[in-house]
């Protein structure tokens, strides 16, 4: 189904996924955004069931440090693996760190929130990801131009 350049950016006409953008999100992209998912899932059903499991020390601790960075360089479409990881761990700690100081002055602090928020705004960075790839430019048409 091909989208008409033109109507695209009528006032009013909706913005859709196209189907040649959603082809762009190969195997090997689709398993990455999953594992992230299911790392982030399975990072908040462990604090969530207060597990008492060094396994849950060992998950918790691995999702902490890479997987909300992970998410981000997914969003930012960085395609070199020692570059994703540098980024992974600083943004990871980055995006914990604020999310903790923000609850802090909220006054609404606890270990739960803090996690349950970390795991939201990873799989809000991993929809984004998803999407932005699927408006993405086919790479056989033109981007439309502007009326001159």
């Amino acid at each position: 189904m091909r989208m008409d350049p033109a109507r695209s950016f009528e006032v009013g006409a909706a913005p859709a996924l196209r189907d040649e953008g959603l082809a762009r999100l190969g195997p090997a992209d689709a398993a990455r955004l999953l594992a992230i998912a299911i790392a982030a899932i399975a990072a908040l059903v462990a604090i969530a069931a207060d597990w008492e499991s060094p396994f849950r020390v060992a998950l918790v601790l691995a999702f902490f440090l890479f997987v909300p960075g992970l998410a981000l360089a997914e969003l930012l479409e960085i395609a070199d693996p020692v570059q994703r990881l540098a980024i992974a761990t600083a943004a990871s700690l980055a995006i914990e760190t604020l999310v903790a100081v923000g609850l802090v002055y909220a006054g609404l602090y606890s270990a739960e929130a803090a996690s349950a928020v970390v795991v939201g705004l990873t799989c809000v960075a991993l929809l984004a990801a998803v999407l932005r790839r699927g408006r993405g430019q086919a790479p056989d048409t033109e981007p439309p131009h502007a009326a001159t």
